[in-house]
């Protein structure tokens, strides 16, 4: 999704908790699940499938994520705040359907310190293998 994409006027209304549309790219066939979004909603991914198989003709050469891990318990350290419903490991492992998804391609991952491990686990568990990694040095 290249930052010319456009947001449908449904879409800027919904909250965290739903998803009345989906960001349509500059040629109509790209989409994905707006930030925000409740990933654990019933039939989301069907209807994202839906919509990039009748638009795009197939489905995802290319999935980024950013799942919303928990970042620690109790107390957040330097100043990390979420205000968003976070999903524990199991959750993040089984919510998402990749191998309905994508027949093939890539999956982009954003991944915290210390779920690297778990990341490189959920590669394994849906049968990609890591190409190459590319790191944010802040």
């Amino acid at each position: 999704l290249n930052s010319k994409s456009k947001v449908s006027s449904s879409m800027r209304q919904s909250g965290p908790h739903r998803v009345k549309g989906l960001i349509k790219g500059k040629r109509g066939q790209q989409f994905c699940i707006p930030i925000s979004t409740n990933v654990l909603r019933p039939n989301l991914f069907e209807e994202v499938i839906e919509a990039q198989q009748k638009h795009g003709g197939r489905l995802f050469d290319v999935i980024c994520m950013d799942p919303p891990w928990v970042l620690s318990t109790g107390n957040p350290t330097r100043g990390v705040a979420t205000s968003y419903t976070t999903l524990n490991d199991a959750a993040i492992l089984n919510c998402f359907p990749f191998d309905k998804l994508q027949s093939d391609g890539f999956l982009f991952i954003w991944v915290i310190n210390n779920k690297y491990k778990f990341a490189l686990d959920l590669f394994k568990a849906y049968g990609y293998g890591v190409v190459d990694e590319l790191v944010w040095v802040k």
